[in-house]
């Protein structure tokens, strides 16, 4: 293990990643933003590795045969993974990727880092593709805090462990904004977008605290959430502001062995968007979410079709909840 530190500067290589060079504990650390890589970075070992760290640089460019800024193609499990004060800048190429994981385990940190100017759809996957992670990937925890999500076609996904749920995923602190339609135009198949801002799955505890989404704009199918969840036990969440977007939080409970997690939606901000929770289904009949004392934008609460409407005494309402929620009471 050590360290290597890259000095201030544009480098025009790609960082490669190969059984060649590959060591445990390694850290490739760089002055500040000022350190730049203009070739991006290519995992393709077929070795185990443990610890690897990436910190205080920008990466831009791509391998070509990645696809992406930070394309990880490896055979070999890669365990605790750490990306710390880096910019990943897509520079607004329309299809190329931001960050596409492979065979992570372990601890998956990513924290006090800028996702930016991604061009397609995987702004930051923990396992590259659509759907939940396959067998392959066991992350144990995801650690994914104070970071600046903005300017992306994509979005982001903590995709757990399928067979034993990852532990925890811890999301606080960032920032999501101008998500979609940024670089080209929303498209399916050529140009999918981003379908949340955020997205967890296949997790036994989710804290979601102290976010920002503002602008997280609908993609090709229909989806536009700033936070997505599913298959996940139990969902804390509080002190987020959500605006101006599609869709605030959706849950999908909407086959067997997706339950409406537990703990409690409370305490945050949505005001201006499509819909401010929705759960979509729920067939495990699991008790309703819990997203009292929250403020949707209105003194009168939430608009509930049915419940808490015009229809019921003309008055107006905020953003809109659908499902098996409970809502009251709510903050003014």
């Amino acid at each position: 293990g050590g360290t290597v530190h890259w000095a201030a500067g544009t480098y025009a290589e790609t960082i490669a990643i190969s059984d060649a060079n590959v060591k445990n504990d390694v850290t490739i650390d760089g002055a500040g933003a000022t350190t730049i890589v203009t070739g991006g970075v290519r995992t393709t070992q077929s070795v185990d590795v443990s610890g690897m760290t990436f910190s205080n640089m920008t990466i831009r460019g791509a391998d070509p045969a990645g696809g992406g800024v930070f394309a990880m193609d490896n055979g070999g499990e890669v365990s605790d993974l750490t990306i710390d004060g880096v910019v990943i800048d897509g520079e607004g190429i329309v299809g190329q990727h931001g960050f596409m994981g492979q065979n992570l385990t372990g601890t998956l940190t990513l924290t006090g880092s800028t996702l930016e100017n991604i061009g397609d759809w995987s702004v930051f996957d923990t396992h590259s593709g659509s759907g939940a992670a396959g067998p392959a990937t066991r992350v144990s925890d995801f650690v994914f805090t104070n970071n600046i999500i903005r300017n992306n076609d994509g979005g982001v996904a903590l995709r757990g462990n399928q067979t034993v749920l990852t532990s925890t995923a811890t999301i606080t602190g960032n920032s999501v904004s101008n998500m979609n339609e940024n670089w080209a135009p929303c498209a399916y198949p050529a140009h999918q977008c981003g379908w949340a801002g955020i997205e967890a799955n296949h997790v036994d505890t989710v804290t979601l605290n102290n976010n920002t989404v503002d602008n997280m704009n609908v993609n090709s199918w229909g989806e536009g959430q700033a936070f997505q969840i599913w298959r996940v036990n139990t969902l804390n969440m509080t002190g987020n502001t959500i605006t101006n977007s599609y869709e605030g939080l959706r849950i999908y409970a909407n086959q067997p062995g997706r339950n409406i997690p537990a703990g409690s939606v409370t305490g945050n901000h949505f005001s201006g968007n499509g819909y401010a929770i929705e759960v979509l289904g729920n067939s495990d009949g699991s008790p309703a979410l819990d997203a009292s004392c929250n403020y949707f934008g209105n003194d009168n609460g939430p608009l509930y079709v049915g419940q808490n409407d015009h229809t019921a005494n003309g008055e107006t309402y905020g953003d809109e909840v659908k499902g098996d929620v409970t809502y009251a009471l709510w903050r003014v």
